[in-house]
């Protein structure tokens, strides 16, 4: 269930990981930097500092044993990053590398926000994953130039006053019941607290002004953890805070109940959610048969990813998670 045409690249995530490439195979990284320079033949240098400068990072993405992408950034003075190069495999883009490693580089420098500059080229890639964008002016004639900058979310749990704002969130029955299947509509926010109650990590995304920006759970089924329960604010979304959720979750379940795998159902109906799950590595893998809301059929999607380790050793050819 790939975004565009290469979907033998959204591999299962115990077959991807991350590799840290300011020590990695030097002939694979140095072909894709060149892909994010406007001189290509720069890239052994621009390589060397990110090997010899300690505010620079390099990570690449793996997909089924190959390379397929990198991000590089440098830490700023005011806590923030300035990602400096992105490159994706050709044959590996519309799969959610890129909105990957944009995260990547984001959470694994804890900044509370990346900035980037592009041009007219790339700048829906930016805005598509959250980042507000200003225009610079044509820094190179006949090329606007855009400065992008995306927050990174906060988390808690939720208070009983949370409740009452996450209730409101579902603008129809139909997305009440993606949420909450057995929740009923109007959402009541008694319900929403009651559940939280019976589950683990309750999370709570915040954005940078502190707004309640996403909501989920984790649960226990057949000895399997599951995801339960997601919702975000209308108003914020398509600006990054579901994926920040489930990221969040991802890392929390592994480290705080053992999880090596997470398990969700997402509902047919509900393409927007299906596409994010599938760019962010979750597998279908059965197919539910459930009645909606107006008790018309419709599939529930199950699907799961392996949660992976920060960094895994890189042969060139190999990976071993």
């Amino acid at each position: 269930m790939a975004e565009g045409g290469a979907g033998d690249l959204t591999a299962p995530e115990g077959k991807g990981g991350w590799i840290d490439l300011r020590t990695g195979p030097r002939e694979e990284r140095n072909a894709l930097l060149a892909r994010s320079l406007f001189d290509p033949g720069r890239a052994a240098e621009i390589a060397a500092r990110y090997e010899s400068e300690p505010e620079l990072e390099l990570a690449g993405r793996i997909e089924q044993g190959r390379l397929v992408g990198l991000a590089g950034w440098r830490r700023e003075a005011d806590g923030g990053v300035e990602l400096r190069h992105l490159a994706v495999l050709p044959e590996a883009e519309r799969c959610g590398i890129g909105r990957r490693l944009v995260r990547h580089a984001l959470e694994r420098s804890a900044a509370g926000r990346l900035v980037a500059e592009t041009d007219d080229d790339a700048v829906g890639f930016y805005r598509r994953i959250g980042c507000t964008a200003r225009p610079l002016g044509e820094l190179h004639p006949g090329r606007e130039r855009w400065r992008c900058e995306l927050r990174r979310y906060g988390s808690r749990e939720p208070e009983a006053a949370d409740f009452e704002k996450i209730a409101g969130w579902p603008r129809s029955r139909a997305e009440a019941y993606y949420m909450f299947p057995s929740g009923g509509w109007p959402l009541r926010a008694e319900r929403l607290q009651a559940r939280a109650a019976e589950r683990r990590l309750p999370t709570l995304m915040l954005d940078a002004s502190g707004t309640p920006a996403a909501y989920a759970n984790v649960y226990e089924d057949e000895g399997q953890w599951w995801i339960g329960n997601v919702i975000v604010n209308p108003e914020l979304r398509g600006r990054g805070a579901a994926e920040a959720l489930l990221l969040k979750l991802c890392r929390d379940a592994g480290e705080r109940l053992g999880a090596d795998e997470l398990h969700l159902v997402c509902h047919s109906p509900n393409a927007k959610a299906l596409l994010l799950y599938s760019g962010l590595g979750w597998e279908p893998y059965r197919i539910l048969r459930k009645l909606g809301p107006e008790l018309e059929p419709l599939a529930g999607i199950a699907m799961k990813k392996r949660l992976e380790s920060t960094y895994s050793h890189y042969s060139g050819r190999n990976i071993k998670i």
